[in-house]
């Protein structure tokens, strides 16, 4: 499966408080992802965040598919 180079976000959690620093840290990635000339900034999202939704959608993020997660407990 060929899904092309990307840097992946693979938990960002900001306590309310500071959720100023969510925005700063997307910036932070995304400047560090140009400087190893990798253009696409990928997070993943849990279903039930949806206040996360609205802020990648609101920082430029496009919800690209939405996936379910499968376990079996051995």
């Amino acid at each position: 499966m060929e899904t092309g180079v990307y840097v992946e976000i693979i938990g960002l959690v900001v306590d309310e408080e500071y959720r100023g620093l969510g925005r700063l840290l997307l910036h932070a990635a995304s400047d560090w992802s140009r400087s190893v000339d990798c253009y696409r900034l990928r997070v993943r999202c849990n279903i039930i965040r949806t206040e996360s939704y609205k802020f990648y959608q609101n920082s430029g993020f496009i919800l690209k598919k939405e996936q379910k997660v499968f376990d079996s407990l051995l």
